[in-house]
């Protein structure tokens, strides 16, 4: 007798777990679009790998899937699971590159169809104002040039007048960023100065006047050790020809200096040399020696 309630009430626990089963199973029908036989497998083998897809049954003619399943899938995965092999749901809609991999058979007509895309999200941007000297058109040039390389800035405008530079720009551009970059260039900023070489090989026209303060000598190293660069602010000259160009060639005629430019404008000289064979110190007072063409002397500072 025991032995009997046993087995029926096994009997009664599978019927019931068979019917919870069955309840829970839904059936739904939904367009999908494809053209052939091979279409018909790809959508229903991507329908029926999702997890609880019991059946999947795709009509060729009518469109039409079929597919039965239980959790935890569901319409929306399913769908989705098509469209990422390619093929348009009624609910979701496969991506150009998607499509684009199915064998040329496959490629249903998509007329009109456009990918929906997602906007970038857009990013707070930041707008400046701040001094950069110079003095024409050419250096509006430059120093919004050097400024638009600068990644994220989206827009920069220099007033030659107010000396007021205008820039508008998003991460990961700054502040701080852009005036270096424009400093690179040769022009100073209120946050950041130029470098004298940088300074010196700006066009004439473009060398504002600088405050520079002459200290020791800034030496640049060349690509061998001994050849090094100096800059020098020169005072009391009073003309092109006659004053920097005998500075020029005097400085020139030295043994171990291998290149010497004096710019008349900015009062600068440029003096490429052999430390071995001179010093900066002795090219001063050479210069400091040296008489301009109505007899007085010149002033010579080494520049920082």
């Amino acid at each position: 007798m025991k032995k009997i309630k046993f087995i029926a009430s096994v009997i009664i626990a599978c019927f019931v777990s068979q019917l919870a089963f069955a309840q829970e199973v839904k059936t739904e029908s939904f367009k999908v679009w494809g053209n052939c036989g091979m279409c018909e497998n790809n959508i229903e083998g991507a329908a029926k790998k999702v997890n609880g897809v019991v059946s999947a049954d795709w009509d060729k003619n009518s469109k039409q899937l079929k597919v039965s399943f239980s959790a935890p899938a569901n319409k929306a995965v399913i769908q989705k699971a098509i469209a990422a092999v390619g093929y348009d749901t009624e609910g979701e809609k496969a991506t150009t590159e998607a499509y684009s991999k199915l064998h040329q058979c496959c490629k249903y007509p998509r007329d009109g169809f456009q990918e929906t895309s997602v906007a970038p999200e857009k990013q707070d941007g930041n707008t400046e104002s701040f001094k950069v000297w110079g003095n024409c058109s050419m250096c509006k040039n430059n120093i919004e040039g050097a400024t638009k390389k600068v990644k994220g800035v989206t827009s920069a405008d220099w007033d030659e007048e107010s000396k007021q530079l205008k820039v508008s720009y998003v991460a990961p551009a700054n502040k701080v960023a852009i005036q270096k970059a424009i400093a690179a260039a040769g022009y100073d900023t209120e946050g950041e100065k130029t470098t004298i070489e940088a300074y010196s090989n700006l066009h004439s026209c473009c060398q504002y006047p600088r405050d520079v303060q002459a200290s020791s000598a800034t030496v640049i190293p060349a690509s061998k050790g001994k050849i090094q660069t100096v800059y020098f602010k020169v005072g009391g000259m009073t003309c092109a020809d006659g004053c920097a160009k005998g500075i020029e060639k005097m400085l020139y005629k030295q043994k171990g200096i291998k290149f010497s430019e004096v710019n008349f404008t900015t009062s600068i000289a440029k003096v490429i040399y052999d430390s071995t064979k001179v010093s900066a110190d002795q090219m001063k007072k050479l210069i400091q020696e040296f008489s301009t063409p109505d007899g007085n002397k010149y002033t010579a500072a080494v520049l920082q």
